[in-house]
């Protein structure tokens, strides 16, 4: 075999082949990812609700997120109730959040001025003017979501209507994800934000928040932390398999020779497992393996 004049030189694998190390990534935890995003609204949200809602200062807690399917959800939000869907802009998730009739009412109270007390029995349908009340909060939390996001937000809108489904934010069988924050102020009523949004749409931007990528392989333009790094792994090149009759197996012994034919494509596993393909050659008077294919 002729030497090939542009091999490489010898390398960590380990430390070069992002590739091979793929299928060892830590599975994306997309329950953590959700806490950490409920965290962060509810520590972005107050000081946008605060210039709506005056008084003293708006603390907001977050519950553990639910994973429930749209017609799940829809039939668990109370009715009557208005929904509002939250448009970030192109290629973003839309949210949805819902308020029951009676809580509008409250709210609309409180952005007047009164102590926002809840209604003893709400109506079937709000007055525009409390509709059109709920939504300048509920523009403050699409303002808070679009620049957790990164959206632009002048292409922020809204729309609304008391059939979660009419709005045609998400299909009814797709799974869903769903918040829950209760907001507090000294001297009124705590009331509660429900905020869902579609998982299908939402994982792309979780995903990156907490270092994950689908199906838990890094992605390729991810640097490795020097810990990783250094991780030794032992990576296998199986040149041939030869098959032997069981009783010339019997009658081996040193200095038996075996002639065989090399692969001309030569699988690398790293556990057992194929990683890549390579071809064999020499490099200064040494075999070589050159990678031509990554699995």
């Amino acid at each position: 075999m002729k030497p090939v004049s542009d091999f490489v030189a010898e390398r960590r694998v380990v430390q070069h082949c992002d590739e091979l190390l793929r299928a060892n990534q830590t599975p994306f935890d997309i329950a953590a990812a959700c806490t950490e995003f409920a965290a962060e609204l509810a520590l972005a949200l107050p000081g946008r609700l605060e210039t709506l809602l005056l008084g003293p200062k708006i603390v907001i807690s977050d519950w553990p997120v639910e994973t429930v399917t749209a017609s799940a959800l829809e039939a668990s939000w109370f009715a009557p109730s208005i929904h509002f869907a939250i448009t970030l802009g192109p290629a973003l998730p839309r949210f949805v959040v819902s308020f029951d009739n009676a809580l509008a009412l409250a709210l609309t109270d409180r952005l007047f001025g009164g102590r926002g007390g809840v209604p003893e029995e709400a109506p079937r349908a709000l007055p525009q003017s409390a509709t059109l009340a709920v939504e300048q909060l509920v523009r403050c939390l699409g303002e808070t979501l679009g620049a957790m996001c990164g959206a632009d937000g002048s292409q922020i809108s809204l729309a609304c209507h008391p059939v979660l489904h009419r709005l045609g934010v998400m299909p009814r069988n797709p799974r869903c994800l769903r918040w829950n924050l209760t907001v507090e102020q000294v001297g009124t009523d705590p009331w509660n934000i429900s905020l869902a949004v579609e998982e299908g749409a939402m994982r792309p931007l979780l995903e990156p928040r907490c270092g994950g990528s689908p199906h838990g392989k890094r992605r390729a333009a991810d640097p490795l932390s020097p810990a990783m790094a250094e991780i030794p792994l032992t990576l296998s090149a199986t040149l041939a398999k030869i098959r032997l009759p069981l009783d010339r197996l019997a009658t081996l012994q040193p200095g038996t020779t075996i002639p065989f034919a090399p692969r001309r494509e030569v699988p690398l596993a790293i556990g057992g497992q194929t990683v890549a393909t390579a071809t064999v050659g020499a490099l200064d008077e040494r075999v070589a393996l050159r990678l031509i294919r990554l699995s």
